[in-house]
């Protein structure tokens, strides 16, 4: 597992990692902070963090074949999120248009909520992007399986490679 940890060889054999990692922090955090300006569509700002926390958590070191699943999920949620903050943002506007007390806070909200669902909007763009460029690189060079040792193992490693080579011929492709 000692190899798995070498943090020098990530940026060389993954470069789209770190860059994956940055927005996927950038968007948790913005989700967050314009979650104060869009609750009235609450169901994007939860189902957003939800996403990018699920982006920041695969793309983190180490690189082990059990995050792979995480980066599709965030590839795939961004794509579900930039169709939900665009109804959000359309349904934020209708939903503060017909408050009864139109005062300064629904000016704010109606204003700061619609400049947040464009700078969220902007950000999961870039999110697919860089997802996108990093999960393909994981399918052109995926990366190692764990080893797992079990309770019951007296001291044999389990891993999730086979044992046996098999030739380019015996490998089955799609």
């Amino acid at each position: 597992m000692a190899d798995l940890e070498r943090t020098d060889q990530f940026a060389f054999l993954y470069e789209f990692r770190e860059p994956c990692n940055t927005v996927a922090l950038l968007q948790l955090g913005i989700t967050t902070l314009t979650f104060v300006f869009t609750y009235t569509v609450w169901w994007a700002g939860l189902f957003g963090v939800i996403v990018a926390a699920m982006g920041y958590y695969g793309s983190v070191q180490p690189v082990i074949q059990s995050k792979v699943s995480f980066i599709q999920f965030y590839y795939f949620g961004n794509c579900f999120m930039l169709l939900l903050q665009c109804f959000s943002a359309v349904v934020l506007l209708i939903l503060v248009g017909e408050w009864e007390d139109f005062d300064f806070w629904a000016w704010t909200v109606l204003i700061v909520g619609s400049l947040a669902f464009a700078l969220l909007i902007y950000v999961t763009y870039m999110a697919i992007e860089r997802s996108h460029a990093y999960r393909a690189e994981l399918m052109r060079n995926p990366p190692p399986a764990e080893n797992i040792y079990g309770a019951s193992s007296n001291g044999m490693v389990y891993s999730a490679m086979p044992s046996v080579y098999k030739g380019p011929g015996e490998v089955k492709t799609i």
